[in-house]
């Protein structure tokens, strides 16, 4: 009776293991590309040059340097594409000069993950506020 319950008790330690390695599986995705300008996540600005970005939970995103070492560390959303990508691809905005990761889709998964920006909003309150009394005339008595 207790070799029973021993075995079973380790039959059972032994699958939720694997289980939870599987779990963990499904979201430590890597993506590898070589970024050939400037470009920024988040508050930082990185060159150009070979990453990685691993998608370490579902809503978390790391990126690495060619060494592995970690960067950044943003947090995403999930999206949704039309197509199915045929290969892993970065997407990035043009803010003039500038390039900003906004999105990361694995090959052949049409669920994406977008990184949240800053709303514009935000910016240009910060602009104002930067010059004495520009927000003198918006606001109400």
């Amino acid at each position: 009776m207790k070799h029973l319950i021993a075995r079973t008790l380790t039959s059972l330690s032994l699958a939720v293991l694997l289980l939870a390695g599987v779990a963990h599986a499904q979201y430590a995705q890597v993506i590898k590309a070589k970024v050939p300008f400037e470009f920024t996540v988040g508050q930082r600005t990185f060159p150009a040059g070979q990453y990685s970005l691993v998608r370490s939970a579902p809503y978390l995103l790391v990126l690495r340097d060619a060494q592995a070492r970690v960067l950044a560390m943003v947090v995403t959303r999930s999206t949704e594409s039309a197509t199915t990508p045929a290969s892993a691809k970065l997407e990035f905005y043009n803010d003039g000069d500038r390039h900003i990761l906004v999105r990361v889709w694995q090959q052949g998964n049409p669920i994406g993950q977008e990184l949240y920006r800053r709303k514009a909003a935000t910016v240009v309150a910060r602009r104002r506020t930067a010059h004495p009394g520009g927000l003198a005339s918006d606001t109400q008595p």
